[in-house]
């Protein structure tokens, strides 16, 4: 077969990226016989070498979510002659004509966009978004959904039919780095973030590329009103306590950068920047409590990471990953700021009540993804 993957996105921040590159890769070395056509932006197509024989770069120098892509793209992607087309976002070509099959991984452009355009821009980008979505889901051959909570989003919201609809999980990213930190004791961990961070007692943590859905602002609020909190008096136990902010935000949501500008040289609050799985695994673990505050989030790679750091969680309960997942996790609705703080008060006042062993419910692994989505190829190209 001949497969080609659009992958544009890829050295782009946030998870679709690593959606991309781990798949990808996976299944190269799974499936020698196939080829796997790469189109890349200029960037990625210069500097990333994948070292598999089977994987073919082609250049694509067409901006995502770009009027080119209806336009210069589809003659880019028939140039190839391909048997079948992957584009693991949403951002196809509508007239591209060959069989393709499209990765769905959550809807957030259809409430969320840049911050940076006013507001009749934003009104008409997701109607954009919305109106590509939903002919896009008809002319695609096959959707991968990441989790039931996309698939459900994609029926519910946008009408497709579910019989087109397939789940393929993701894995997590490095998961091995992970699973390391969770070998460690909570008390030599924290002495080593201690030392690499100059930081000590006990912290809230949360990392992501931040963007408006990702609801920073929910996190910090209530993280505030926690230290505010007066149910102990002036003893209250949350004295001390930090939130620590790995990541960084996306550029093109002021409204996130406000909040790192104006909370930089807060004492309670530490903005750590961009962090490798190695340092986050070792402060997933450290952590009182890890947080995903997120309005919404197909996937969710913060959510297993934490698990497998061995890391108690609580979540938003709009995640896809919870799907996959049980034991120490505890949910609060997004919206609501108060049940985040309580939850938040309740575990400082008890450090153990998370404490439960990690329940993987089912199988998290890049080579089962490449798997599955590979044999989704095979179906198709075998119908002709």
């Amino acid at each position: 077969m001949k497969i080609g993957i659009d992958a544009r996105i890829l050295g782009e921040p946030g998870g679709i990226g690593a959606y991309i590159e781990n798949l990808v890769c996976n299944m190269a070395k799974i499936h020698p016989q196939d080829e796997f056509v790469l189109f890349l932006k200029p960037k990625e197509f210069g500097n990333k070498n994948f070292d598999i024989s089977n994987i073919k770069k082609v250049l694509a120098d067409v901006s995502i979510y770009s009027f080119a892509e209806q336009c210069r793209l589809k003659k880019i992607f028939e140039k190839e002659n391909l048997d079948l087309l992957h584009v693991p976002h949403w951002n196809a070509p509508v007239f591209y004509n060959g069989k393709m099959v499209m990765t769905v991984h959550d809807l957030v452009p259809l409430n969320f966009v840049s911050t940076k355009r006013i507001k009749l821009s934003q009104w008409l980008r997701k109607k954009y978004f919305y109106l590509a979505l939903k002919i896009l889901g008809r002319k695609a051959r096959k959707i991968i959904a990441i989790s039931n909570f996309t698939r459900d989003d994609l029926i519910n919201r946008l009408k497709i039919n579910p019989e087109k609809i397939e789940v393929v999980y993701s894995g997590a990213v490095n998961q091995k780095s992970y699973e390391e930190a969770a070998k460690i004791s909570k008390e030599d961990v924290r002495q080593m973030v201690e030392k690499e961070f100059n930081i000590s007692g006990p912290y809230f943590f949360a990392s992501g590329i931040w963007r408006t859905h990702k609801n920073l602002e929910g996190l910090i609020n209530a993280f505030k009103k926690m230290l505010k909190s007066t149910s102990d008096g002036e003893n209250f136990m949350g004295a001390g306590v930090k939130l620590l902010i790995g990541g960084i935000a996306d550029k093109n949501f002021p409204d996130v950068l406000n909040l790192f500008q104006k909370y930089k040289n807060d004492q309670d609050i530490i903005f750590l920047g961009i962090l490798n799985a190695e340092k986050q695994a070792l402060l997933m673990r450290g952590a009182l409590v890890n947080i995903l505050p997120s309005f919404l989030e197909g996937f969710g790679f913060f959510y297993p990471e934490a698990l497998f750091a061995g890391g108690d969680l609580i979540s938003s309960k709009n995640v896809g990953a919870k799907e996959l997942s049980g034991g120490s996790v505890e949910f609060f609705s997004p919206e609501n700021t108060d049940e985040l703080v309580q939850k938040m008060i309740d575990k400082i006042k008890n450090p153990q009540s998370l404490c439960r062993q990690f329940v993987l419910k089912g199988n998290i692994s890049w080579q089962d993804t490449a798997e599955k989505a590979h044999k989704i190829y095979q179906r198709l190209i075998d119908k002709n």
